[in-house]
């Protein structure tokens, strides 16, 4: 489709477009975890469902005050998103942090805490480099052999300044109608 000259799309040179691999799509899916039975309930009353995509797990917690979220020997970063209203302490790498309000937090490797000082939910995001999660996951069956239109999982690169626990406040993240 051409375009105007006057339009900055006409400066834009063209693409090549990449040789798809063959073969169907994965049937997408989703899950009403309020309607499943959690795949794990904590002695404090957490509940937990785990369901994945080809190279992440997502572990969706329904935490009761007081729990404590561990992970031992996690082999790399992971994200926690607290939507609500939360109140948590996290610990790992000899750090603390505290989460008040709704926030995402980076978690670095290794032995981790994540200490609810109030209910409310938690959501955690791992990469499937923690294999022990694979097996978890409700719909693990699904992934027993890679879609070949999603690329194998790559990990990024150590932040610059170290490992650290880091949260992020979603109010302080600026509105930009371009994300």
């Amino acid at each position: 489709m051409p375009y105007d000259k006057n339009d900055p799309r006409s400066q834009l040179g063209g693409t090549q477009t990449k040789e798809r691999p063959t073969g169907a799509c994965f049937a997408p899916q989703y899950f009403e975890f309020d309607k499943l039975e959690p795949d794990e309930v904590s002695d404090a009353g957490t509940r937990t469902w785990y369901v994945r995509s080809q190279n992440c797990c997502v572990a969706f917690s329904d935490g009761a005050e007081g729990d404590v979220l561990e992970r031992s020997d996690h082999p790399d970063e992971y994200m926690v998103l607290f939507p609500g209203d939360a109140l948590a302490t996290i610990s790992a790498a000899g750090g603390r942090a505290e989460v008040r309000g709704e926030s995402i937090a980076i978690v670095p490797p290794g032995r981790s805490a994540i200490t609810l000082g109030a209910s409310g939910t938690v959501v955690r995001l791992f990469s499937m480099q923690a294999s022990d999660l694979a097996d978890k996951c409700r719909n693990a069956d699904v992934f027993a052999t890679a879609d070949p239109n999603v690329p194998p999982f790559a990990p990024w690169p150590d932040p610059p300044a170290g490992h650290a626990i880091r949260v992020y406040p979603l109010a302080a993240i600026p509105n930009d109608s371009g994300r």
